[in-house]
């Protein structure tokens, strides 16, 4: 049996979120995108609209996804 090379791979959506430091005024964004479990374990404050499909092979084992800039096209 041959195996189709566009075989299907697992996808998990991604956000970027706020993490908070002492006081709200001091709440920044976060340099990587990851996922809600991730960002609640965290501490962090989810920013909705952000989301983005990645293959779960992307993420690292504490489900962050760190795109890196190639300088071939937009970061997202």
């Amino acid at each position: 049996m041959v195996k189709s090379m566009h075989q299907e791979q697992a996808h998990v959506v991604v956000y970027n979120f706020r993490q908070l430091g002492s006081s709200l005024e001091c709440a920044r964004v976060a340099l990587f995108k990851a996922t809600p479990e991730c960002i609640q374990s965290l501490g962090g404050q989810l920013l909705p609209g952000s989301e983005q499909e990645v293959p779960a092979s992307e993420l690292d084992a504490q489900g962050r996804y760190r795109r890196v800039n190639t300088g071939w096209g937009e970061l997202n």
